[in-house]
């Protein structure tokens, strides 16, 4: 079962407006959905190239009759394979400037996921995974943005990565 519970324009509003355009030429969301996070960043720097993929089908193909000028592609994120067959992930090797999400809250039957992150293997939430493994397609001076479930800071699940993200990435609750 797939999460299909878009981001509010009030939600991605208030995640975009921390943050800073300066040096931003690459937006992706690879949680695209209905668009909500690249329509709002769009709205602050309209003249950066934008990319975005989704689960459905369905959705980047109405994504991209209405934004013809993104560049969108069909992704299962959480799936290595998956994520190697897309475009976007082709188009740009030298990673993102942004990255923007919203990534699936669901954690139907307390399902775990195996991540590996800077050599070291964790066990993580779904929400948790999509952070991870984006944070693999920052450029180097790349910054990434997130609405997450408050639970990947507090969990026994999801600790010791969120531990080490907070050590090594510079990772903050920008607000609860």
């Amino acid at each position: 079962m797939k999460d299909t519970h878009y981001t509010p324009e009030i939600l991605s509003d208030k995640l975009i407006s921390y943050i800073d355009f300066t040096d931003v030429r690459t937006i992706a969301d690879f949680c695209v959905g209905n668009g909500a996070l690249l329509k709002a960043a769009q709205k602050k720097k309209h003249e950066a190239i934008f990319f975005g993929s989704d689960i459905s089908q369905k959705v980047i193909k109405q994504l991209k009759k209405a934004y013809s000028y993104w560049n969108l592609s069909h992704c299962d994120f959480i799936n290595a394979k998956s994520r190697h067959r897309s475009s976007i992930f082709k188009t740009n090797k030298s990673g993102f400037d942004l990255i923007i999400l919203n990534p699936p809250f669901s954690c139907r039957g307390g399902t775990i996921f195996n991540v590996e992150l800077n050599g070291e293997d964790y066990k993580v939430s779904t929400s948790m995974l999509f952070l991870v493994e984006s944070i693999k397609y920052l450029a180097k001076s790349g910054t990434l943005y997130a609405i997450l479930p408050i639970s990947v800071a507090y969990s026994e699940k999801d600790r010791k990565v969120w531990s080490k993200l907070v050590l090594d990435y510079n990772l903050h609750i920008l607000e609860e």
